[in-house]
């Protein structure tokens, strides 16, 4: 049985780390046995795994975590710190996709291999007001990858209302616009 009791609030921080895609791989296990055993509870406040080595093999089971959560009230990770590991498009991707059912993830891929095709699910996630935060510095974003961002912006605000009072920030600092 699932237990209801909420769980305190955590950051994990493994900057800097060798952690690498199968330690990755080996903390969303544990992400997910957590989150499957714990119903509505956030399961790390923050967890920074800024240069790991992570890449898309990493992202992949990290995605298959934050997919479960979709079944509960708060997201199991609220601030996802990923900057400067080796997430390409690919990660971006399957990582947007897992996100599309998060609420209000602070999200920051800076400095990683993400160019305008890995930006379209992270916009996807963005215009669904599922991400409140997002960095986005020092990646390959082009301008087709700003306009889908600007796009997503445009339609999220279209959309806003009373009860989605918040504001959101997306940061594409040192991109070759």
């Amino acid at each position: 049985t699932k237990s209801t009791a909420l769980l305190p609030l955590l950051a994990l921080k493994l900057a800097s780390n060798d952690l690498g895609d199968p330690g990755l791989a080996a903390l969303a296990a544990a992400i997910r046995t957590v989150v499957s055993e714990h119903e509505s509870s956030t399961v790390l406040d923050t967890l920074d795994l800024s240069s790991c080595d992570v890449g898309d093999s990493g992202i992949e089971a990290l995605a298959l975590a934050l997919e479960e959560e979709a079944i509960d009230e708060n997201p199991a990770i609220c601030h996802l710190i990923l900057c400067n590991n080796k997430i390409s498009d690919r990660g971006a991707l399957t990582l947007g996709r897992a996100l599309q059912t998060s609420k209000g993830l602070h999200l920051d891929l800076s400095s990683n291999q993400i160019g305008d095709r890995g930006v379209a699910s992270i916009a996807a996630a963005l215009e669904r007001g599922r991400i409140r935060l997002v960095k986005l510095r020092s990646c390959l974003i082009q301008a087709d990858g700003a306009e889908l961002i600007g796009s997503a912006l445009r339609k999220l605000c279209l959309n806003c209302t009373e009860a989605h009072p918040e504001s959101v920030c997306v940061d594409l600092s040192g991109n070759p616009l």
